[in-house]
C-alpha cells in the first residue's frame, strides 16, 4: 500500500491513530533505537533522558512509577512511542495531521521499518479500536512493507 492508498487514514476527525508493534521487548527496542534512522528523544517523566540499557528499561516498565517515552519528530512527524503502557505490545500515537502527505509517509515508513525488524507487524488502527483484522487501516512488515490488514485463516 502507498500513501494514496493510505490517505483516508490520515484524515483527521477528531481521534488520533495508534501503531501497536508486536512482540518488540525491551532489548528489541533498545536494538531498534540504537541504529533508528530518525532523530528521537527518551523522555523519563516527561523530561530528556538518555536511553536506559534493557535491564534498566524493563525494571522501570514494571515499577510502573515512571512515564517512559520515545518521541520521534523528524521534519514535523511526531511518534510518541509509550513504553510505559508496557512491552510487548508497544503502543505509538500519532496524529494523523503529522502524514499530511507522501514525504512525511515515507519518514513513517523509514520509522516502522526500524521498528518492524524482521517478523514484526505493526498495526495502523484508530485509537483505542481492538487489535483486530477488521479494525485496522493496515499493517506494516519489514518485508511486505505496508498492506491490507488480513482476517485470521481458519483450519
Amino acid at each position: 500500500m502507498n500513501w494514496a492508498e493510505l490517505r483516508d487514514a490520515f484524515t483527521f476527525d477528531g481521534a488520533l491513530l495508534e501503531l501497536t508493534v508486536e512482540a518488540l521487548d525491551e532489548h528489541g527496542l533498545c536494538t531498534a533505537l540504537a541504529d533508528f534512522p530518525l532523530p528521537w528523544t527518551f523522555l523519563l517523566d516527561g523530561e530528556p533522558a538518555p536511553l536506559p540499557d534493557a535491564a534498566t528499561l524493563r525494571a522501570l516498565v514494571e515499577g510502573a512509577e515512571h512515564t517512559l517515552e520515545v518521541n520521534v519528530e523528524p521534519a514535523g512527524l511526531r511518534l510518541i512511542l509509550m513504553v510505559n503502557f508496557g512491552l510487548p505490545p508497544l503502543t505509538a500515537i500519532l496524529h494523523p495531521n503529522d502524514v499530511p502527505d507522501e514525504a512525511a509517509f515515507d519518514r513513517l515508513t523509514l520509522a516502522m521499518t526500524a521498528l518492524a525488524g524482521p517478523g514484526r507487524r505493526i498495526w495502523l488502527h484508530p485509537e483505542g479500536a481492538d487489535l483486530v483484522w477488521s479494525h485496522a487501516w493496515a499493517v506494516f512488515t519489514a518485508e511486505r512493507g505496508w498492506h491490507p490488514p488480513a482476517p485470521p485463516e481458519t483450519p
